[in-house]
């Protein structure tokens, strides 16, 4: 990874610290990066034969913080600038691509950039999850019952923050032509109203991308709510009846592009 590589990784992060619509683009990306770390044993010289020395069977003794919770901390770095920050000179490193590290480390409590302007404590669950491709909270599917009462409004209280988050995170979904934001209460299965999106696409798409789009649209939204609720996401289709008619006449899309689509699907997610 190049010096323009890592510019962009860390401007991606700087902004996913306060802005969760960047959150599932960064993590992505920092998977497939190279990160650094702080080492014991020097294995090669240079940056490259490093991460030649890098194989499943390779030993690599890693400096370690003390740790209230976890016993230790690991420390890793997006660049050697910002390693050399906490470093000195003489501290002996190792680069090698993220993913081979959260592998390597798995079970441990890590800290990215410790002691700059973006800083991100990654947990052991949280690893496992993210090397296992999940962003966001696990959705389940099931299907509404065409003579269910259920009940539909704009949201009382209107999340503005979500919603900014979501038409920024949207913009890099060329699949979502328009999106909108309701309010629904199912007495079958709510305890309270939830909130619910509105999706409608372009295509019919593959389930592993529907699966990977709900997840970050979890991951985002949730981390706007400061008030954490269910949020239940629903693809329209403004050919068909019942609930597809209301958001196309009684709601304005809070996003919007000029397409579209004929699928239809409807999933929960859990918080």
């Amino acid at each position: 990874m190049n010096d323009e590589d890592e510019k962009e990784l860390e401007n991606i992060f700087l902004h996913a610290v306060h802005e969760p619509a960047y959150r599932p683009d960064f993590l992505e990306k920092l998977l497939t990066a190279n990160i650094y770390c702080i080492r014991y044993q020097r294995v090669k010289d240079t940056i490259e034969t490093q991460l030649k020395e890098v194989r499943d069977e390779d030993y690599i003794s890693l400096k370690t913080w003390d740790d209230p919770e976890y016993g230790h901390i690991i420390p890793f770095f997006t660049s050697l600038e910002k390693l050399r920050k906490i470093s000195s000179e003489d501290d002996l490193f190792i680069c090698l691509p993220c993913r081979i590290f959260f592998e390597m480390t798995l079970g441990s409590h890590l800290i990215l950039n410790p002691e700059s302007n973006a800083i991100k404590e990654f947990f052991p669950d949280e690893i496992k999850s993210i090397l296992q491709g999940d962003f966001g909270q696990i959705a389940e599917s099931y299907e509404l019952e065409t003579d269910a009462e259920i009940f539909i409004t704009e949201p009382e209280h209107y999340p503005e923050f979500m919603v900014e988050q979501l038409k920024q995170f949207f913009l890099s979904e060329l699949h979502i032509v328009a999106a909108y934001l309701a309010e629904i209460y199912d007495p079958e299965i709510d305890e309270e109203p939830t909130l619910m999106i509105g999706l409608q696409f372009d295509k019919i798409l593959s389930d592993d991308y529907i699966e990977t789009l709900h997840r970050k649209i979890g991951q985002v939204a949730y981390a706007c709510l400061e008030n954490k609720k269910t949020i239940n996401l629903i693809h329209i289709d403004k050919h068909e009846g019942g609930i597809n008619r209301y958001f196309y006449e009684e709601i304005a899309p809070f996003y919007i592009r000029l397409q579209e689509n004929k699928d239809h699907f409807f999933v929960k997610l859990f918080s």
